[in-house]
């Protein structure tokens, strides 16, 4: 009797975690995945910043309280995802002034997705309307670590890859030679200043890794200061300048949990519409 009661049991906790788990597969490495995890070129990105710039409450001297970017889920994940994603979402909003609020009405949002075999991707900053941030969780991969939740998010936010900065060439050397030459332009980088006086930062959670779309498993960015080799791409994270450049796009009146007493934190750059058309021009070159 005991024997058949533990074999029905056995068998009743089989079929409840046949139907109640979803079978995730492996961790997908967004320094690989094909196409990268951004929609455009990091050097046209200027036309998305600031995110959120109709929605902002201003304090005095032009500050803000609260920037609201509204969003939705309509990707099926699983209660424990959610809840990573809301958990990376709230952290952000700890840190900066930057708020996501579950969309009610509002024209321009960001609608997160789970589209199989579609990877993990954003666009970069406001694209207009609804705009996908895809993180797939599926048995073919998974971009469920806090890790892919922030870099993605961030993206939407406004951030680009960090070795695409104006000024990368100062802090990292990119070889060529052991890039894919179909993703080369993953290495692009922007022609224009966009750093905020924010410093070049290895351990941010929006810099590559160091062998990232290697054809030959070969270094395809080199780090000048040989320390950070093996921090670049490998942090969990967002770090202090990660935030720090957030709360000078969107000019926050607090960051990091402290108000701002810089007088003045630079604002968004002027990119003309033929500066803007010349490096258009250059892509399709």
């Amino acid at each position: 009797m005991n024997v058949l009661f533990v074999f029905l049991f056995v068998l009743s906790l089989a079929k409840f975690l046949s139907t109640n788990f979803v079978k995730r597969g492996p961790l997908i490495d967004i320094y690989e995945q094909k196409g990268g995890d951004t929609k455009s070129s990091p050097i046209l990105s200027p036309r998305a910043f600031p995110r959120g710039v109709n929605n902002t409450e201003n304090t005095e001297g032009g500050r803000c309280d609260n920037v609201v970017i509204p969003f939705i889920i309509t990707g099926q994940y699983e209660p424990h995802e959610q809840k990573l994603i809301i958990a990376a979402m709230n952290e952000i909003a700890h840190n900066t002034c930057v708020r996501f609020r579950q969309r009610k009405h509002e024209k321009d949002y960001v609608n997160i997705r789970n589209d199989v075999e579609k990877g993990c991707f954003s666009s970069v900053g406001m694209e207009g309307g609804e705009q996908i941030l895809n993180l797939e969780a599926s048995s073919k991969g998974s971009c469920m670590s806090f890790h892919i939740i922030f870099h993605e998010l961030l993206h939407a936010v406004g951030l680009n890859h960090e070795h695409s900065r104006y000024d990368r060439d100062e802090y990292v050397k990119v070889h060529y030679e052991n890039v894919r030459k179909e993703w080369r332009s993953q290495f692009d980088k922007c022609p224009y200043p966009l750093e905020y006086d924010i410093p070049y930062d290895y351990k941010s959670i929006m810099h590559y890794s160091e062998r990232a779309f290697s054809k030959n498993n070969g270094i395809t960015l080199e780090t000048l200061d040989p320390h950070y080799q093996n921090i670049i791409g490998n942090v969990r994270r967002p770090s202090n300048n990660d935030y720090l450049k957030v709360c000078a796009m969107y000019r926050c009146a607090t960051c990091i949990g402290e108000e701002v007493v810089v007088e003045d934190i630079p604002s968004q750059p002027t990119v003309t519409e033929s500066q803007l058309s010349q490096v258009e021009q250059d892509v399709i070159d």
